[in-house]
Parts: structure tokens; sequence; C-alpha cells
């Protein structure tokens, strides 16, 4: 596989070793860039059971500024499935399966040894899991954040409202409240610079084939409803021809309808089973002007689609 870049751009590794399935990133105040080492605990034989317990937070400072890490130092463990990561208010957040958990330097020493759960997340504790990550965003002007907790299942009616939605809280973890539904596995979530509004790419459901459903990419909507487990893209119902997903939703009700007609056009698709995995848009001045404030998305490529990401 090869890496396509437009005229003018470059790219090189910025880090590999001490690495294992690294996910989100955010940058520290100190300008520090920190990742979610999501499997560093995954079995490293076949067959062996992988330790749940030893997901990290990794700093990797560049102290040089010759755009490589110098290395790779493990600031906060003793995590399931962290796969993202923000600091606000001098605290570092990170979204693990279960829970919010708020680190806290209390020595200065670049380490969080100080540890606070936040807010508690569903969790399916009787079986595996179909969506483990979660995703955290603050919004800073209000202080509030929201917590993307994908679907239990490809396509099913969930019994948890919290599932296959965004979650809103105050930044002490209270207010709690289900800010969206309908969203089979909204990965990626930001705040736009300007606008201030919540943006979302989201990885649809797996059996309708390898070119639907599309991938999306959207404004989030307070209260907004957009299409799991009944349609997709813009009121486009399910193919319930599919004796999975018949079997699973039917029978249909009036609400199911109302839902559907709420819906509102997406702002922008992608291929089926891209999988977009994080969005962010782009503040600084290297690039030309119309990259500023435009939203990058990367796309890690499904297991059943017809291109890589």
């Amino acid at each position: 596989m090869t890496l396509n870049l437009p005229p003018g751009f470059s790219a090189k590794v910025y880090a590999a070793s001490g690495l294992r399935g690294p996910r989100l990133m955010a940058w520290s105040p100190e300008g520090v860039l920190h990742v979610a080492n999501m499997k560093a605990g995954e079995a490293t034989e076949f067959g062996a059971a992988p330790d749940r317990s030893s997901g990290q937070i990794v700093a990797l400072p560049d102290r040089d500024r010759d755009g490589v890490a110098d290395t790779a130092l493990v600031v906060a463990d003793g995590l399931w499935w962290a796969n993202s990561l923000a600091f606000h208010q001098g605290g570092l957040y990170v979204a693990d399966t279960d829970q919010v958990l708020r680190f806290s330097d209390q020595d200065g020493d670049g380490r969080y040894e100080g540890r606070q759960r936040v807010a508690g997340l569903p969790r399916e504790a009787d079986r595996r899991e179909h969506h483990v990550t979660r995703t955290l965003v603050f919004d800073e002007t209000t202080g509030k954040f929201y917590v993307s907790v994908g679907s239990t299942c490809d396509l099913c009616r969930e019994t948890d409202p919290e599932r296959a939605a965004i979650l809103e809280f105050n930044g002490d973890g209270s207010g709690r409240k289900v800010f969206a539904r309908g969203l089979h596995n909204a990965v990626g979530l930001a705040i736009h610079p300007v606008t201030n509004q919540l943006w979302a790419v989201n990885n649809g459901h797996d059996r309708q084939g390898a070119s639907l459903p599309p991938e999306w990419i959207d404004i989030v909507r307070d209260g907004g409803f957009f299409g799991w487990p009944l349609a997709y893209g813009y009121q486009v119902w399910v193919d319930f021809g599919i004796r999975e997903y018949q079997d699973a939703i039917f029978p249909l009700t009036r609400q199911n309808t109302l839902d559907v007609e709420s819906m509102r056009p997406p702002l922008a698709l992608a291929g089926a089973h891209l999988a977009p995995m994080a969005i962010h848009f782009y503040t600084q001045d290297a690039f030309l002007p119309e990259y500023r404030h435009a939203a990058f998305v990367d796309f890690r490529g499904g297991h059943s689609s017809d291109e890589p990401g």
C-alpha cells in the first residue's frame, strides 16, 4: 500500500516504537502529543488471552523539534480499551469502554498519578461487545463534553437508550443526557472552531453488500435522529429483505416512521465500509488558506470494503 498526498505535501513517521493499537490523539497544554495506546495489553501469541487492564496513554515528546518523537512515555495506565483523550482545565480526560476518567499530574513530572471516575458508560457485561471504543470531545466554550457510544450489534433494537448514541455531560459528569441517537458507531467527534457545532463521522452497518450503506460526515444536532437501525443517508430505509435485519427490527411502528422522516440530508457521504475513525478541523497557518477550518477525516477501511483506507 502507498500513501498518496496532494502536491506540496510530505509525510514521515513521527513515532512507532512503544505503540500497539494507537488510536486517537491530543496535544497537551505544553505542546506534547499524547495518544491512546489501546492494545498495549493485546495477546502476542495466538490463542492467548489479552490483558484488558493494560491500556495506556502514551506521551510522545519532540524536545529537539526535528519532527520525530524522542521517546514514548507511559503517563497513565490500567485502562481497558482507551480510545480517546482530551485535556481540559488541567486534567487529562480519557474515554475507556465503561467510564470516563480524569487524571491529574500531582507532582509535575508529566505522568498522571491522580485518577478520578467522572462518569460511567454503558457496557455489555455478559457478552462480547460489538463496539468497545468510546470517543470523548470537550466543548471549551460551554465546558460540556460529549461521548460517543456505539451499538451492541450490527442491526438490532437496543434496550439501552444510551447505546448507538452521543451523550452530553457537564464537565464534572453531571447533567447527563442523550444528545443524539441513531448513530451505529460515530467514532470521530470534533467541535468546529468557528461555529462551535459538534461534528461526527459514522460507521454504517455491515450486511447490505460492499457498496451500501455510505459512511457519513455531519453536524450533530441536539435531539437529532441519524437513522440507525432503520435508515441511512437521507431517509433511505434499510434493506429489510435481508432476513437477519427483518428478524431484528420488525414490526415497524409509527414512531419509527416519524423518526426516519425527521432525518436531514447529511453534509457529506463517503464509500461504504471505509470506516472513518477521526475528524479534525485545521486551525493553523502552515497549509494553504483553503485548508483553514477545513475538516480532515481519516478512513481505516473496513473488512468488507472494496477500497483500503
